[in-house]
């Protein structure tokens, strides 16, 4: 009908729009640094600041993108650590990569989203927990 049936207001600009692999969730980046988790019914779910604990962008920067990536493991392995990524194919792609180098199969263990923003900042956010878990700064890990 060419008419919007549903719409979610946000405090700041969405600079950056994504949904889950599965489709049960979207996430919004905005242009004041957060990032807002929905569910597919447009109920708010999460927030989460990409901002940094000091110096003048600890008020956050400009989500820039985002990208769902898969983190896959051996069977045997419950460490992250042993994981296979191959920068944004498709996620039966990394699979069968995956696959391929290990004896043993690979599973899903979650999907990580990866976020830029404005700071020159990528920020690895675990779909599990909902927490970034490492801050890459000019190729270097920071946290």
């Amino acid at each position: 009908s060419g008419k919007v049936k549903s719409w979610v207001q946000t405090r700041a600009n969405v600079t950056s729009c994504k949904f889950t692999p599965d489709g049960s969730m979207f996430v919004a980046g905005l242009a004041n640094g957060k990032i807002q988790f929905f569910r597919s019914d447009m109920k708010l779910f999460d927030t989460l600041d990409c901002k940094n604990r000091k110096g003048q962008d600890k008020d956050g920067k400009k989500v820039s993108g985002l990208m769902f990536q898969p983190v896959l493991f051996k069977e045997s392995s419950s460490s992250v650590d042993e994981c296979s990524s191959d920068g944004g194919n498709s996620y039966s792609s990394n699979l069968s990569n995956f696959s391929r180098m290990s004896s043993k199969p690979a599973k899903p263990f979650v999907w990580n989203l990866l976020v830029t923003t404005n700071d020159s900042r990528l920020r690895v956010v675990s779909m599990k927990n909902f927490t970034v878990t490492k801050k890459f700064k000019d190729g270097a890990t920071i946290q």
